[in-house]
């Protein structure tokens, strides 16, 4: 009979599933700052520190932790539900309009800067960078809601709204566009 091995199962991570989705950091182009630690107190390495600039960048990483994570099961859909429970979340009214004004924001900005609500939404994940993602341990652990979960989502409806204005509205500044022909 074969002898059983001691198999060690690595969790996924915020960390390790935000570096699978940008392996080559945030913004790739961006010079990295040697006066800084290579990485922060969380062990967030200094190129992902910083929120991408591009909105379907934000799209695919905060999209793709809310599927790993099976965020939309514990949302609720209601934004008047003020009390979240043990196993769900909501983002309010207020939550709305400020992913709304962040979204209209980042299509007005230059792509060297982004609104301060995607920095605060952004260090919120990577706050989190050692915690596990699947939500079976948030579960376990009795912490749902993760703490990211919320902010995570938020990201996804600021970057889906970005995308959306940008791609296919016209812009009031330009004549034409190649994306609106």
């Amino acid at each position: 009979m074969k002898s059983e091995q001691n198999l060690s199962i690595k969790t996924s991570t915020l960390g390790r599933t935000i570096k699978l989705a940008l392996p080559h950091g945030t913004n790739p182009r961006m010079i990295i700052d040697a006066s800084q630690p290579p990485a922060n107190a969380n062990g967030c390495p200094q190129p992902w520190q910083i929120a991408p600039i591009f909105p379907p960048d934000i799209f695919a990483v905060a999209g793709y932790l809310c599927k790993m994570a099976g965020v939309v099961g514990y949302f609720d859909p209601d934004p008047n539900n003020g009390t979240p429970g043990r196993h769900h979340f909501c983002l309010t009214p207020e939550d709305r309009r400020v992913a709304d004004k962040a979204a209209e924001e980042w299509r007005k900005t230059p792509q060297t800067s982004l609104p301060q609500t995607i920095v605060e939404l952004w260090n919120d994940l990577i706050r989190c960078w050692p915690e596990p993602v699947t939500p079976g341990h948030h579960i376990a652990a009795k912490q749902t809601p993760a703490p990211w979960w919320k902010s995570a989502l938020t990201l996804v409806m600021i970057a889906d709204l970005a995308c959306n204005r940008m791609l296919k509205n016209k812009h009031p500044e330009f004549e034409h566009s190649p994306f609106e022909e």
